[in-house]
């Protein structure tokens, strides 16, 4: 008799230790992540480079989503178009290659990351956002698949 408690409560620990692992997280497991900060501009295979690092190094939960975070003072339509790094060019190696949806890309503006380096060029920050967790501190937000940049010169538009 005592054998079969000791065993009930043997399966009984078990079959609990998954749930105080579940507990014992901390809110910072779902948290968003600053991944790269670029203060002025960028060479286009930096940022392809850092796209791949990112899509290798970080766990597919952790980077459900993908915010191109727009540290500026000037509205976020503005702030796209004259950001130091290119957040549609970021878009587009997102949904282009690395099977992001334009959903799941998300444009961010926010004061409170201004440049040191270059206060009147906007820095660009891109964070991973795990599912259900939430953004990074910001003023404005728009999804990749409400906006597109055109070009006004011989280029192809980029769309978001």
């Amino acid at each position: 008799m005592q054998r079969n408690a000791q065993t009930y409560i043997f399966l009984f620990l078990l079959l609990l230790l998954p749930a105080l692992e579940v507990i014992a997280q901390t809110d910072s497991a779902y948290a968003a992540r600053l991944f790269k900060r670029y203060d002025a501009g960028v060479a286009q295979n930096r940022v392809i480079e850092d796209v791949l690092t990112l899509s290798l190094s970080v766990k597919a939960k952790e980077r459900a989503n993908v915010a191109v975070k727009v540290c500026s003072r000037e509205p976020l339509l503005f702030a796209l178009a004259t950001a130091g790094a290119d957040p549609f060019h970021i878009a587009k190696l997102l949904t282009g290659g690395y099977g992001y949806t334009t959903e799941r890309v998300i444009f961010l503006r926010s004061e409170d990351c201004l440049s040191e380096k270059e206060p009147s060029r906007p820095a660009t920050e891109i964070w991973t956002i795990p599912e259900g967790a939430s953004l990074p501190s910001h003023v404005e937000t728009l999804k990749a698949n409400k906006v597109k940049l055109v070009s006004l010169g011989k280029d192809r538009p980029i769309e978001g």
